[in-house]
C-alpha cells in the first residue's frame, strides 16, 4: 500500500534509495506527506528532507526513536545511506 501511495503521488524519476526513503516515510507520515510530495515533484529534495525530519511528534511529544527514524529517512533520500 505505501509503495502505491508513493508511485501515485510522485511524478519525477526516483533512484531506488529515494523511493525506499519515501516508502518508509509514508508508512507513518504524520502531516508531512503533502509537503514532501510537493517538494519532491518540484525537484527540491533538500526541502523534502527537512520536512521529513520535522515529523517527530506524537500527541505533541517529540519521540527520540522517531527523531532517529526521520533522520535515517532523510539521509537515505539525500545520500543513499542505509
Amino acid at each position: 500500500m505505501t509503495c502505491a501511495i508513493v508511485r501515485r503521488g510522485i511524478h519525477v524519476y526516483l533512484t531506488q534509495n529515494e523511493f525506499n526513503a519515501l516508502v518508509s516515510f509514508v508508512y507513518n507520515p504524520g502531516r508531512g506527506w503533502r509537503g514532501v510530495r510537493a517538494a519532491i515533484n518540484s525537484g527540491d529534495k533538500r526541502k523534502a528532507a527537512r520536512i521529513i525530519e520535522e515529523q517527530v511528534r506524537s500527541k505533541g511529544k517529540v519521540l527520540r526513536g522517531l527523531v532517529r527514524r526521520r533522520h535515517d529517512e532523510a539521509m537515505l533520500l539525500l545520500e543513499g545511506r542505509y
